[in-house]
C-alpha cells in the first residue's frame, strides 16, 4: 500500500475522537489543548511522511559496485602487452647458432700442388695440344689446338668412321670432314655454334678442382685427389705429364679419359688440307652430329 494512504488511514481515528470530544460537551478545555493536539497531529505527519526517504538512497548506493566492476575488467585487458616481445630473442639466438655450424663444416683445400700449377700454366699460354681420348668408348677422340689466337677442334669416331674438323684461323672458319672429301667455309655465328660444347668441355676438364688428399704414388703414376660440384676428380701423373683424368659420375660409374698436353700446335692444324672439294655449308652441316656423339 501507498505510505501517503497508509498515514491518512491513521489519522481518521483521530478526527473521528476530536469531532466527538467537541460534540460531548467538553467545552472546558481551552481554545489552546485544541492547538496543541492538531500540532501534535501535524508533527506526526510530518516525521512519518519524511521517513520514506531511506528508500530513495538505497537506489542510489546500489549503482556503485556497477561501477567498480567496470573497472577492474579494464585492467584485465592490458596484461598481454610484453608477451609478443619476449620471443624475439630467441629467433637471433637460433640464427647464430645455425652460422656456427656452417663455418665449422667448411674445409679449405690442400695447397696446389707443382703438377697441377703446370697444367694451369700451360692451357693459359695460349699455344697447346690438348687430346682427350675415351678409352671406354672405343676410343673416341677429341683435340684441341691453340696457337696465337687461332683454334682448331679435331673429333673422331673410329666407330662408324665418323669425323669433323672446326677451323677459326684469320678471319675464317672452316668446316672439315676429310672421310667425305669435302669441306665448307663458315660464318663466325656458325662456327661459335658448333665449338660452344667442345670449348666447355675442354675448358671444363681441369677447372674448378680443390685438392683434397695430400697426393700419393699408385702403380708408377702420381694420384691427386680433388673434388669439384659434390663430385671426385682424380689426376693421374707420370714424369710430371698429365695422363688421365678420373672423376665420379653419380654413384657407382667411374669415368676415365687418357690425355695429352703439350706445349705449341703444328700450323697444318690450322689450314683445310689439300685434295678437298668445297661445297655449301648447308651441304655439310649435319656432319656437326659427331659432336653430339662424342659428348653423349
Amino acid at each position: 500500500m501507498n505510505t501517503k494512504k497508509w498515514i491518512s488511514l491513521l489519522l481518521i481515528p483521530a478526527l473521528l475522537a476530536s469531532l466527538a470530544f467537541a460534540l460531548g460537551g467538553c467545552k472546558g478545555e481551552s481554545a489552546d489543548a485544541t492547538t496543541s493536539d492538531t500540532e501534535a497531529s501535524t508533527y506526526d505527519f510530518t516525521f512519518d511522511f519524511t521517513w520514506t526517504d531511506p528508500w530513495t538512497e538505497t537506489e542510489t548506493v546500489t549503482e556503485e559496485p556497477t561501477t567498480t566492476t567496470t573497472t577492474t575488467m579494464t585492467t584485465t585487458t592490458t596484461s598481454t602487452a610484453p608477451t609478443s616481445s619476449t620471443t624475439k630473442p630467441s629467433t637471433s639466438s637460433t640464427t647464430a647458432s645455425t652460422s656456427t655450424t656452417t663455418t665449422s663444416t667448411t674445409v679449405p683445400p690442400l695447397p696446389e700442388t707443382a703438377n697441377y700449377a703446370n697444367v694451369k700454366s700451360r692451357l693459359s699460354s695460349g699455344s697447346y695440344t690438348f687430346n682427350m681420348v675415351l678409352t671406354d668408348d672405343d676410343n673416341d677422340t677429341a683435340t684441341k689446338y691453340a696457337s696465337n689466337g687461332r683454334t682448331a677442334f679435331v673429333v673422331k669416331i673410329p666407330d662408324g668412321n665418323y669425323d669433323l674438323t672446326l677451323i677459326s684461323a684469320g678471319g675464317k672458319y672452316y668446316m672439315i670432314s676429310e672421310l667425305l672429301g669435302k669441306y665448307a667455309e663458315m660464318t663466325q655465328v656458325q662456327y661459335n655454334e658448333c665449338t660452344a660444347m667442345l670449348n666447355s668441355y675442354f675448358s671444363g676438364a681441369l677447372s674448378g678442382l680443390a685438392l683434397r688428399e695430400e697426393p700419393v704414388q699408385e702403380n708408377g703414376y702420381v694420384k691427386e685427389t680433388y673434388t669439384r660440384s659434390g663430385s671426385v676428380v682424380r689426376l693421374w701423373f707420370q714424369n710430371g705429364a698429365l695422363k688421365y683424368i678420373e672423376e665420379n659420375v653419380g654413384t657407382d660409374k667411374v669415368v676415365r679419359v687418357q690425355v695429352s698436353l703439350t706445349a705449341g700446335a703444328p700450323e697444318s692444324a690450322f689450314s683445310v688440307p689439300s685434295g678437298l672439294t668445297e661445297v655449301a655449308y648447308d651441304e655439310l652441316s649435319a656432319r656437326r652430329h659427331v659432336i653430339d656423339m662424342f659428348l653423349s
